[in-house]
């Protein structure tokens, strides 16, 4: 119900994207139709996947050096890839531009993110503590998103956290100083499966931090255990509430 929108938005930037591409991750409805009624390009898998294959399909199509992700559900104002396509334009050793979003729908309000806007940082250690990065306010380097082997398909849930917590272990990030993308929340969403998500963040999280302390500087060790700490805390009062 929300395809046509989202396509919509796209078309609308000011800074107009290379291509459109819409995949089809084995819907029923009308999803193909419409999106090439707007003129984007529809790629179609052969059943349902999830979304981290789906998005690896586009990942491999895609001609353009930069790659922004929008939900079917979601939104961007006209300036979003200008934006965030600007700020990794400026600031070659950023991997993933992103910017705070505001929801609409079912929930109404701004999400902000931590720490300075405007200037490529590592966010390692933040992100192990929350995931702040919502997939469709992020654009990411092509090539840093193959790199890492894109997302990990067998990952249903928190599937973007887990990509982003690899990027962020080989470079910096940068951050907008303003809201361009906006997260609706509604009754049908993934995300109201509580339990999943909040199982495959801690899976992306242990998975991270295997990874990482092998090879880890002991001067780094106490800001990663602090923010494992924060996470497994906020993780418990969730947990408990729900």
């Amino acid at each position: 119900p929300f395809i046509a929108s989202a396509v919509q938005a796209v078309r609308a930037q000011t800074r107009p994207p290379l291509e459109v591409l819409v995949v089809d991750d084995g819907s029923t409805d009308d999803t193909a139709a419409i999106s090439r009624q707007l003129g984007a390009t529809v790629l179609a898998t052969p059943e349902n996947g999830g979304p981290a294959a789906a998005r690896n399909l586009g990942i491999e199509a895609a001609r353009g050096d930069f790659i922004a992700f929008l939900d079917a559900d979601d939104s961007w104002d006209p300036e979003h890839c200008a934006l965030l396509a600007g700020l990794l334009d400026r600031h070659p050793a950023a991997l993933v531009a992103f910017g705070p979003v505001r929801s609409f729908g079912f929930y109404k309000g701004d999400n902000t993110v931590p720490g300075r806007p405007g200037m490529p940082r590592s966010v390692l250690a933040a992100l192990l503590a929350e995931n702040f990065i919502t997939q469709s306010s992020a654009m990411a380097r092509r090539e840093a998103l193959l790199a890492v082997g894109g997302y990990r398909a067998e990952i249903r849930f928190a599937e973007d956290y887990d990509l982003w917590l690899r990027l962020a272990r080989h470079g910096p990030f940068i951050c907008a100083d303003r809201i361009t993308a906006g997260y609706r929340s509604h009754q049908g969403q993934m995300t109201r499966q509580e339990r999943a998500i909040v199982e495959g963040a801690w899976r992306a999280r242990l998975d991270c931090w295997r990874a990482l302390e092998p090879a880890l500087d002991p001067a780094d060790r106490p800001a990663l255990e602090a923010a494992l700490r924060r996470a497994y805390h906020g993780d418990l009062r969730r947990a408990w509430h729900a």
